[in-house]
């Protein structure tokens, strides 16, 4: 019996001694390389299970949560911090650093598709990253956890010979968040990773896409309602904390831009669309008055903006750490596709091909936000004509200076000869 007793305390302080209550982040962004805008949820693990009941959360040493997880919407740099759970016992402590810059790799979806897709869908994602893709993995995280999609690189730059860009096929048949991370440093807090894209699994015919989310403020934000399928659509109603706002930009479109948007263009939007699908038949029944789901729009001041002067083609950091590099965002006139041009030096820009042009700043972890946008266009060239005649004026100026020394020269030298 004794012998019994002692073999069951054996087993019973292994297992305590062998618990490790730790926190995670969720997803598993390495927490000293987390961005504003992010959307995290720490949750208190023992082992590989996720604790439901009984946890209580300190934050910077002070206990402030008794829920099962911490759930960061929208992270701000106001959330950085050390965070701690405790369950029978305290875990690790987790020190968050909110970065206030965009991550160094942009993850965004190929081609303006949307990020509210029919359940079963798929979409293309494209990864860029200046640096090169060596060494980079994709992820997506669910309900159910993390798991590591492949990655397939695009031909490298002829003249560097790098991959800077990926696609990644993005599956959505439940709500999914995906991301990606170099996996070449040892250290996981410093490896480098992208924005994450939240992509919303829905089966409704009527979808509300936003251009941002989180929105950040001064920024032109985008909302559509689109119909699954492409039918005609013959009306759209846009909806903010469900009342009925501004209709779209025109009267048979589906757009509506919030532009400059603050504190208040935050909130919960919906649309109702009526269409019809035309392309099948002139006679298709009329579907009228649809609702989408409904998308929660926050607006967050995010990282500072720098400013681009139109006039000097100049670009302001407008802040005090010096960047490592100014980094210029353009699409030339007809085409479509953004195209980025990376400067070690010098703040300005010359202007070969017209376009919209925008420049942003390269930081040690990340980038600033991206300027104002401006229309610039190449200096025209002075016309030949003028450019003879200014010749002409030139070799004039210098005819008449030469004839006017040598008149000069010819005067002083009778003037000599009369003193004589």
């Amino acid at each position: 019996m004794i012998i019994n007793d002692y073999f069951l305390f054996s087993v019973f302080l292994t297992f305590t001694l062998g618990k490790e209550i730790k926190v995670s982040l969720f997803p598993a962004f390495p927490s000293q390389r987390v961005y504003v805008g992010d959307e995290v949820t720490l949750r208190c693990k023992d082992g590989s299970t996720v604790l439901e009941n009984g946890v209580t959360w300190s934050y910077n040493g002070t206990k402030n949560s008794t829920n099962a997880t911490v759930h960061l919407p929208v992270v701000t740099t106001s959330d950085s911090g050390e965070y701690q759970c405790e369950h029978g016992q305290e875990s690790n402590k987790v020190q968050i650093t909110v970065l206030d810059m965009l991550p160094p790799a942009s993850l965004s979806v190929l081609k303006q598709a949307n990020t509210v897709v029919s359940k079963g869908d798929a979409v293309l994602l494209k990864l860029y990253h200046h640096d090169g893709l060596d060494d980079w993995r994709c992820r997506y995280a669910n309900a159910n956890g993390e798991w590591w999609v492949p990655i397939k690189p695009h031909p490298g730059d002829p003249k560097s010979n790098i991959n800077t860009t990926a696609t990644i096929h993005a599956d959505v048949e439940d709500g999914r968040t995906y991301w990606c991370m170099s996996t070449s440093k040892t250290d996981r807090q410093q490896r480098p990773r992208s924005n994450a894209i939240k992509l919303i699994a829905t089966e409704k015919m009527v979808r509300l896409q936003m251009s941002e989310r989180p929105a950040l403020k001064g920024d032109d934000v985008m909302v559509t309602c689109d119909v699954w399928g492409g039918p005609q659509i013959v009306s759209v109603v846009f909806y903010q904390n469900r009342t009925q706002i501004k209709k779209p930009d025109n009267s048979h479109g589906n757009t509506l831009t919030i532009p400059n948007i603050s504190d208040s263009g935050a909130g919960q939007y919906s649309c109702r669309a009526t269409y019809k699908f035309t392309h099948i038949s002139e006679d298709a029944a009329t579907h009228s008055n649809l609702p989408s789901d409904v998308q929660v729009l926050s607006v967050i001041a995010g990282p500072p903006r720098p400013k681009l002067d139109c006039k000097s083609k100049t670009c302001d950091p407008q802040r005090t750490t010096t960047p490592d590099s100014i980094v210029w965002h353009y699409t030339l006139e007809g085409q479509t596709e953004l195209q980025i041009q990376h400067e070690e030096t010098g703040k300005t820009i010359t202007i070969t091909e017209k376009g919209k042009y925008t420049c942003s700043f390269k930081m040690e972890f990340g980038y600033s936000r991206r300027s104002n946008e401006c229309l610039l266009e190449p200096v025209p060239p002075v016309p030949v004509v003028v450019v003879v005649v200014l010749l002409l004026l030139v070799a004039g100026v210098i005819f008449l200076l030469v004839a006017l020394f040598i008149w000069k020269r010819r005067s002083n030298a009778s003037g000599k000869k009369k003193g004589t």
